[in-house]
């Protein structure tokens, strides 16, 4: 039997050098920096299988034959007291932080930002806040991917049954007219699977995300263990590197106001009408928001006080979503249409993870309550599509045990959904294991050792 392999090579080598100390003194402290530069070389070598690349699969896959770039970037920070020792003002320190960078890939420079506040207000009490422009830049694989040819479900929209669809001055039908299709005419997508050839687009650029948050930190000296935070994030992404997707860019071509478009191109039609191949790639497109509330509480104590041996750690990790939304431009209209996601079975109103770990000499026992907020399964969709259109509420519990044997060698052991909880009827399987115990209860142990 032939053996076929399917190899991926990436390569990165890096060099840095960074300097960082006190620049001088102010009546509130000394103003503090960090400097560095970094240069980096970054490869990647896709070479599929003989078989895949051959065509004699339903799928087919070309390589991506060492492509390279250079990345040169360099930065600044600084950290400048602004008062001390003041009433309500125990320390007020402002930060500042500047990156720029040069990818040989891309036709200009870019940088990336921060500047922030940190406020103690005294021992017990301190705020924070963040406002930061961050920034992503293209991989390798999304600007080089070899071509990728598979096929998919498509829906032709000059298909009989979708031809008046479209805007509402009919210029779907004129489109499809215009391509020689008439009314009635059924496409030979329908029932088939349309050819779909995918690949990468050296024309990419960064995707851009701007960033605040704000909190605040208490740590009472009149609790000796308690650490209770409280920060609000505001993520706000632009020129997301997306995909419109083979369905998209049929509907595009002929939704727009004539068909000498750049949709269009992506289009191979027979004289008759049917439809030979779609092309897909990556773009800069859409954006996305995602607000909320982590929550993170510590409480760690001694249970001596009561007569007890041992102690008591009690942990608190939640996050309240408030928004997650995405943005789509709509090519036809030229407006941007939000979609906000939050309470979605899969991004959840609420999560939280709380621990209670008791801890005796060499013994650890710790008991995790996982709790996740159900909702719709479709926000906008059919709901009569799914038998129950709402997921539950998720909640369970994991026990872990370790016993330290010595300083070299720990065994542990552990029960995983502790009540035996089952979703067996949760839809998708690949978005419910983050959320839900999809296995019910089951049982690990081991031993680590050190040497």
């Amino acid at each position: 039997m032939a053996k076929h392999s399917t190899s991926t090579d990436v390569k990165q080598h890096a060099f840095s050098a960074n300097l960082s100390g006190g620049l001088f003194s102010l009546p509130a402290g000394e103003v503090m920096f960090s400097a560095g530069a970094e240069a980096r070389y970054e490869s990647l070598d896709y070479q599929p299988s003989t078989l895949w690349s051959s065509g004699l699969l339903t799928s087919m896959q070309t390589p991506i034959d060492n492509r390279s770039r250079n990345v040169r970037e360099a930065y600044g920070e600084l950290l400048v007291p602004l008062l001390a020792d003041l009433p309500a003002v125990q320390s007020l320190e402002f930060e500042a932080a500047l990156r720029g960078a040069e990818y040989s890939t891309e036709s200009a420079n870019f940088g990336s930002w921060k500047t922030g506040l940190n406020w103690a207000i005294n021992d017990s009490v301190r705020l924070r806040t963040v406002y930061s422009m961050a920034v992503r830049a293209p991989q390798l694989g999304e600007m080089f991917l070899g071509t990728s040819i598979g096929y998919e479900g498509l829906t032709d929209p000059c298909d009989s049954a979708e031809i008046n669809g479209g805007p509402d001055d009919g210029r779907r039908k004129a489109n499809c007219q215009a391509l020689g299709i008439e009314e009635g005419w059924d496409s030979n997508l329908k029932g088939l699977r349309g050819k779909v050839i995918s690949e990468g687009n050296e024309a990419l650029k960064e995707e851009e995300a701007t960033t605040f948050t704000a909190g605040i930190v208490f740590t009472p000296t009149f609790v000796e263990g308690l650490n209770v935070s409280l920060d609000y994030f505001d993520i706000d992404m632009t020129d997301m590197i997306v995909r419109f997707g083979a369905n998209a860019n049929m509907e595009y071509c002929v939704d727009m106001e004539t068909i000498d478009n750049d949709f269009c191109a992506l289009v191979v039609r027979a004289d008759n009408g049917d439809v030979l191949s779609v092309r897909d790639t990556f773009i800069n497109s859409d954006g996305a928001r995602r607000r909320g509330v982590d929550i993170e509480a510590d409480y760690l104590f001694g249970l001596n006080a009561l007569g007890l041996p041992g102690d008591l750690r009690l942990n608190l990790v939640a996050t309240h979503q408030l928004e997650s939304s995405y943005t789509e431009l709509n090519l036809v209209t030229g407006k941007e249409e939000t979609t906000d996601y939050a309470g979605n079975y899969y991004t959840p109103d609420w999560k939280a993870n709380f621990s209670t770990t008791y801890s005796i000499d060499d013994l650890t026992v710790m008991l995790t309550t996982r709790y996740t907020a159900g909702g719709p399964i479709e926000l906008d969709g059919n709901p009569d599509r799914f038998s129950k259109p709402e997921t539950p509420d998720s909640l369970y519990y994991n026990l872990w045990t370790g016993y330290q044997f010595s300083e070299s060698t720990e065994g542990y052991f552990g029960i995983n959904n502790l009540t035996d909880e089952r979703w067996t009827d949760h839809p998708y399987t690949s978005y419910g294991s983050a959320n839900y115990s999809l296995l019910g209860r089951y049982l690990y142990a081991g031993v680590t050792m050190n040497f």
